[in-house]
Order: structure tokens, then C-alpha cells, then sequence
């Protein structure tokens, strides 16, 4: 299923990883160090697994075009169903270790 990495149609490579976007319950007020935990576990496990590339899957913060997609999301909800426990939302940038090639 690799293909060839500098092809536009390729995902998952280190030029176009797959991006997640996580959310996850804020426990920063609980434990300072808890979300960076929480985020290194994650991405510990995902590079162990042995499907993803091991120094390119990384997490960092979400980019200014997902927060937009994000409000937009937060503004469709009604007051009932707004989250009431704070949340903690990052991105995932993952690079599998075959590439999928699309056609």
C-alpha cells in the first residue's frame, strides 16, 4: 500500500500526515502536568504500536483554520448540550510507516 512519498495523493507521509484533532477533559487544575502527560502517553502509544513512524508522529496545537471549524462547531450547540466540564483540545499530526496512496 506505500507509495511514493512526494505524491500529492499520498496521505499519511511526512509531507501530508493525517491530522487529528483531540479533545479530552482539562485536568491542569487537578495535576499542573496532567494534559502534557495525557498528550505524551497518547503519542507514546500510537509510535509503539508499530504502524506509525516513530520521530514524525507528533502533537501540537490546533491551527488557526481547525479552531474556526471549531467555533463554528461550539456556536451550534444549544445551552443544554454545551460541554460542562472544561476541555483540552490539540492536534495529532500522524505519519504512517507505509504511506496510503490514493487514486
Amino acid at each position: 500500500m506505500g507509495g511514493d512519498t512526494n505524491n500529492l495523493n499520498v496521505v499519511g507521509s511526512p509531507k501530508k500526515p493525517l491530522r487529528v484533532v483531540c479533545k479530552a477533559i482539562d485536568l491542569q487544575d487537578i495535576n499542573p502536568t496532567a494534559n502534557i502527560t495525557l498528550k505524551k502517553v497518547l503519542v507514546d502509544n500510537l509510535k509503539i504500536s508499530g504502524l506509525f513512524d516513530y520521530n514524525e508522529t507528533k502533537w501540537g496545537p490546533v491551527t488557526e483554520d481547525e479552531n474556526v471549524l471549531l467555533e463554528d462547531v461550539k456556536a451550534d450547540k444549544s445551552e443544554e448540550n454545551k460541554a460542562r466540564l472544561k476541555t483540552l483540545i490539540f492536534g495529532l499530526d500522524i505519519v504512517l510507516k507505509e504511506p496510503i496512496a490514493l487514486k
